[in-house]
């Protein structure tokens, strides 16, 4: 039985306070889902708790959890994970439950946005194995003390939520890295050999951001998934960027559509992996 995962930064529209742009908005988010047949969904930059209900509102039988980490900035959005609660559950667990914020983690470096760590398990298959989510949303910046958060969250913290928190029993663990990384593909995987586990590999490089004058597709793919390969070597995937201005924002014209869906969602558009 294969699983979709998806991710997206929103971009922090407060969709609640308009009425038409955030119409389109849940509709939109509530079409992606069913459409990709989505069984997680990670989202970045979410205003607050209540935009997270107003996206639940309109989804039957789908759970979410908000998290918001402490930061120096003055205005800073939290993270979100939406998943089907038909097909997947959080994990039951004695110690601290997830979804949580992550603030615990063995390096003397501090992330400047904690990620929201989630621990799920399929729902009526035993279950026999966990899913361990990272949701990030690094820095955008040429500091190299900044862009070390890369190799960071591909190193010591992928690693110690791939191999902590066993909870007494012995099941298999997928851990996986995703989110708006504010770096190309080909820097994440620089950054991650010189400061991370280079078994730790970073996926998607299909461009995900939006040109804010043009229509179209910029070379920046920021949006990826990144996991220990050595060990998921027989794990099947697939992952892509969805087009989501072609699939749902159709216009007379290509820069139309770019326009209405970067006033209406974001300047960012999904990603999904699948996986057995």
């Amino acid at each position: 039985m294969s699983y979709r995962v998806g991710s997206l930064n929103i971009h922090k529209k407060k969709h609640a306070e308009a009425f038409d742009t955030g119409r389109d908005f849940f509709s939109f988010i509530h079409d992606f889902i069913m459409d990709e047949n989505l069984d997680i969904l990670a989202l970045q930059e979410v205003v607050n708790e209540r935009e997270l209900q107003r996206i639940l509102k309109n989804l039957s039988g789908w759970c979410g959890q908000y998290g918001k980490p402490t930061a120096r900035e003055k205005e800073i959005h939290g993270f979100a994970f939406l998943w089907n609660s038909r097909r997947v559950k959080p994990v039951e667990c004695s110690h601290k439950q997830t979804p949580r914020i992550l603030s615990e983690y063995c390096s003397d470096e501090l992330m400047r946005r904690g990620p929201l760590y989630g621990r799920f398990t399929p729902v009526g298959v035993g279950p026999h194995y966990e899913i361990r989510l990272i949701n990030v949303h690094l820095f955008q910046s040429e500091s190299l003390q900044l862009r070390k958060e890369c190799g960071l969250v591909t190193g010591d913290v992928y690693n110690q939520i791939d191999l902590g928190e066993r909870d007494g029993h012995f099941k298999s663990v997928f851990t996986l890295v995703l989110g708006d990384y504010n770096h190309r593909q080909k820097t994440c995987s620089f950054i991650t050999n010189l400061y991370g586990d280079p078994h730790v590999v970073t996926f998607q490089k299909k461009p995900t951001t939006l040109k804010m004058l043009e229509e179209g597709y910029t070379a920046n793919d920021f949006d990826h998934f990144s996991f220990n390969l050595l060990k998921n070597i027989t794990v099947p995937f697939k992952e892509d960027r969805i087009d989501a201005v072609g699939r749902y924002f159709k216009s007379d014209s290509q820069k139309g559509a770019f326009q209405k869906y970067k006033e209406c969602v974001s300047d960012h558009v999904p990603i999904v992996i699948e996986f057995l």
